[in-house]
C-alpha cells in the first residue's frame, strides 16, 4: 500500500462519514470511497498487481478515476496517469514496456496486448490489461516509486519523472506547511490527474480530510462559477490562465464568494494587475503565487497576506529544501543577480525512467551524494531569500498551464506548406505570459502572409490559440540555426508594444 490508499485508509478510519468527493453525479463519502477502494484494490491484487509493477492509469475527472488511482495505490504498483485523449497512450507510453494498463475498455482494448481482467466501479466496467511492446530493456518499477508523472522533454518525447514514496510524502507535507488545508475545506479540481498540480490535490485533501469539488468544466468560466458557489468552495488551485477567464467573465461579480479563502496558482507566471483584481474579489482570501516543475513537484510559495511588499515574486523555498542562483561561470550568483535556477532538496525526483543520460544533465549529483536540480529556467533571489523568475528554458514553452518542447510546435508548423522557419516563445509583458511564434514564409509567398496566419492557426498543435504571430525573416546563427535570444527579443518587443 502507498501514499494516496494510506492517507485514504486513515482518514476513513477517524471520520468515515466526512465527504470525501462531490460531483455532478453525487457525492461519496471517505468511508465509502475506501471501501470500494479496498474491494477493487483486492481485485486487481488477483489478477496480478503489486510492489515492482506499473500501471498506466487513463484517467478522466470524475470519482471514478480517484477510486482507479487509489486502489492500485492500494495494490503497492507504481502509478502513471494518462489523461484521457492526452496522446500519451500512443506518444510515450511505449517507454514503460511492459507494464499494465487500466481504463475505460472502448480506450483500452484496442492498444492492449493482452486482457487480463475486467473490474467494475461506479457502474462502469474498466479494463485491466497487458502492455508488452518490446523494448531493449524490461526492467520492473522500482519497489518505492510511487508515481510517475509524464512530462515534455527538449525534443517533444515525454519522459516519465520517476517520484518516489519518500519524495512524494516529503513534497506533500512542505506544501502543506504552506498551505494549511483543513477539513472544512472544499477543494475545486478541473484538470486531469496526470498534470501533478492536480494529483497532489488528492493528497493535501486526503491527508486533511478535506472535500473534492470536481468540475470537468473548468475552462468555461460560467461551468466554473456555477461549480464553486453551488458546492460552497474555499479552496482555488487553479492555473493563471483559469482565473484570468473568470476575471474576464465578471461572473465573479454576480455572486457572494465570500467563502473562498485560499487561491493557488502555478504552471505559468501570474500577472500582478490580475492578483490585485483577485484580492478584491476575494477580499479575505490567502493568495499564493508558486514555481514548481514536475521534476521536484514545488520549488517556492509565497503567502502575499503575509508578504505584500513581495508581490510579483514567486516567494520563498519550502521548508527543508534550498534554491541556488548558477551563473554563466557555474558559481553561486549573488542576491539580484539573474542565472539559473538550481534546486536540492528531498522533494527532488529520482530522475527520468530509462533515461540516464538526461538524468544526468539535469540532476547533478553532488559531493555529498545528493542531487542538484538545474532547472533551465531563469531567476534570482532576493537579500531576504525570495525567488523572482526571470525567464522560461528556451527550449520548453508554457502554454495554459501546460509545459511543451518548443520543438514539437515547430515541428508541427515546419510541416505546412511554404513555411520556411518558425520560432515559438514565451514572452514576459505588463498583461502577462504570452506565446508568441516567428514564421518566414518562402520567397514566393512572401505577400500571402494573412493566408498563411489561417494555416499556421489551423495548425496550431496545442489547446487555445498562440498570442502573437510574426512574419518577417528570422535571425541565424553562423551555424545556420535560428538566433533564439534574437528571436525572443524582437517578440518580446513587439508584444510589449501591442499590450
Amino acid at each position: 500500500m502507498k501514499s494516496l490508499a494510506k492517507l485514504l485508509e486513515t482518514i476513513a478510519a477517524r471520520d468515515g462519514s466526512a465527504t470525501a468527493v462531490l460531483s455532478e453525479g453525487g457525492e461519496l463519502s471517505y468511508g465509502e470511497v475506501a471501501r470500494e477502494v479496498a474491494r477493487l484494490g483486492r481485485e486487481l491484487q488477483t489478477a496480478g498487481l503489486g510492489r515492482g509493477h506499473s500501471v498506466a492509469i487513463i484517467t478522466t475527472i470524475e470519482p471514478a478515476s480517484i477510486i482507479l488511482l487509489a486502489a492500485v495505490s492500494w495494490t503497492g504498483a507504481s502509478i502513471i496517469p494518462i489523461a484521457a485523449g492526452s496522446g500519451h497512450l500512443q506518444n510515450g507510453l511505449h517507454q514503460f514496456a511492459p507494464c499494465y494498463l487500466l481504463g475505460a475498455k472502448d480506450l483500452v482494448e484496442p492498444v492492449a496486448d493482452k486482457c487480463c481482467a475486467t473490474v467494475r466501479t461506479r457502474e462502469r466496467d474498466f479494463a485491466l490489461a497487458h502492455w508488452e511492446r518490446q523494448r531493449p530493456t524490461a526492467e520492473s518499477a522500482r519497489a518505492d516509486e510511487e508515481v510517475v508523472f509524464l512530462t515534455s522533454g527538449s525534443t517533444g518525447e515525454p519522459l516519465g519523472v520517476v517520484c518516489p514514496e519518500q519524495q512524494v510524502a516529503f513534497a506533500r507535507t512542505a506544501i502543506q506547511e504552506r498551505l494549511r488545508y483543513n477539513a472544512r475545506d472544499r477543494i475545486l479540481v478541473g484538470g486531469a490527474f496526470s498534470f501533478d498540480y492536480h494529483y497532489y490535490q488528492l493528497l493535501l485533501a486526503f491527508a486533511a480530510g478535506a472535500t473534492l469539488v470536481l468540475c470537468e468544466q473548468v475552462f468555461n468560466p460560467l461551468a466554473a462559477a456555477e461549480a464553486i458557489y453551488r458546492h460552497r468552495v474555499t479552496v482555488l488551485p487553479l492555473i493563471p490562465y483559469s482565473f484570468r477567464l473568470l476575471l474576464r467573465s465578471r461572473l465573479l461579480d454576480r455572486a457572494d464568494f465570500s467563502g473562498i479563502r485560499v487561491l493557488t496558482a502555478t504552471g505559468e507566471v501570474w500577472p500582478r494587475s490580475e492578483i490585485e483584481a483577485l484580492s478584491r474579489v476575494f477580499p479575505g482570501a490567502a493568495i499564493f503565487p508558486m514555481y514548481g516543475l514536475t521534476e521536484c513537484k514545488r520549488v517556492s510559495i509565497l503567502n502575499l497576506q503575509k508578504c505584500p511588499e513581495l508581490a510579483g515574486s514567486v516567494g520563498f523555498p519550502l521548508n527543508g529544501t534550498r534554491v541556488h542562483i548558477v551563473a554563466e561561470d557555474e558559481s553561486e550568483a549573488l542576491p539580484g543577480e539573474v542565472g539559473e535556477i538550481a534546486v536540492r532538496g528531498p522533494h527532488l525526483a529520482a530522475g527520468y525512467h530509462r533515461e540516464p543520460e538526461v538524468t544526468a544533465r539535469r540532476f547533478r549529483r553532488l559531493a555529498d551524494g545528493n542531487s542538484l536540480l538545474l532547472t533551465g529556467d531563469r531567476g534570482y533571489l532576493d537579500e531576504q531569500g525570495a525567488l523572482w523568475f526571470a525567464g522560461r528554458d528556451a527550449q520548453m514553452i508554457k502554454h495554459h498551464g501546460l509545459r511543451t518542447a518548443a520543438l514539437a510546435i515547430e515541428s508541427a508548423l515546419l510541416a505546412c506548406p511554404h513555411i520556411r522557419r518558425a520560432v515559438v516563445t514565451n514572452v514576459f509583458t505588463d498583461t502577462g505570459e504570452k506565446v508568441a511564434v516567428m514564421v518566414e514564409i518562402s520567397d514566393d509567398h512572401s505577400a500571402q502572409s494573412t493566408r498563411i496566419e489561417e494555416v499556421v492557426r489551423r495548425s496550431w498543435p496545442l489547446t487555445g490559440q498562440p498570442d502573437h504571430i510574426e512574419f518577417g525573416p528570422i535571425p541565424l546563427l553562423p551555424s545556420g540555426k535560428p538566433a533564439r535570444p534574437k528571436v525572443a527579443s524582437l517578440l518580446h518587443e513587439r508584444c510589449s508594444r501591442l499590450s
